[in-house]
């Protein structure tokens, strides 16, 4: 368990890689992984409660479970936020717990609101479509976040939102030199 509490993050963004590098070979292992989302999405109010089902069996879950509730609860009453490094106190007046929300996406909220998480996912997520960065950079990109909902990457509780600001930044930039790379060889070629 302690193990798995240190690396679960680590964990799934190495499934989430590996898995879309051999999903990705295949048009018959992409048609799996489509059905196979479509089922964990129908089924997935009843896999949250059998998950529910299973708190009094965990010998150790470090509280996540009432953090991540918690954070969830609190960050959907209030849509500006309750401000920068408020997120200890939040939870605490929420569940008696004083830790952050170990999940980078949840701090983002509560501190700063969901109505600026909701711009952040959407940047990243248009940036994701439309960039011509190539696939592997973007690939690279989304494990670092999946790492993020467990509180190992880009959280550093109170300055998570100045990681979150430079890493877009960079993304930006890059998408901006790639997309203006791509214009010059498209339009500046010699006859």
């Amino acid at each position: 368990p302690s193990l798995l509490l240190i690396s679960k993050g680590d964990l799934v963004a190495m499934a989430f890689f590996f898995g879309y590098i051999f999903f990705n070979k295949n048009k018959t292992r992409r048609l799996f992984l489509v059905f196979l989302t479509g089922v964990t999405l129908a089924f997935l109010p009843s896999l949250l409660m059998y998950y529910s089902s299973l708190q009094k069996y965990r010998l150790t879950s470090s509280d996540r479970d009432s953090i991540y509730t918690t954070a969830l609860i609190r960050m959907l009453e209030q849509p500006f936020g309750y401000g920068l490094g408020s997120q200890n106190n939040v939870i605490f007046e929420g569940s008696g717990i004083n830790f952050p929300a170990h999940n980078f996406f949840l701090s983002i909220g509560l501190e700063f609101g969901w109505l600026y998480l909701s711009l952040i996912v959407m940047f990243l997520a248009f940036w994701l479509i439309k960039s011509k960065v190539h696939i592997s950079n973007k690939l690279f990109f989304v494990s670092y976040l999946i790492i993020g909902f467990f509180g190992n990457a880009m959280y550093f509780y109170k300055y998570h939102t100045l990681a979150l600001c430079l890493a877009m930044l960079g993304v930006l930039r890059t998408s901006i030199n790639e997309n203006m790379l791509y214009l010059k060889q498209k339009y500046c070629q010699r006859p």
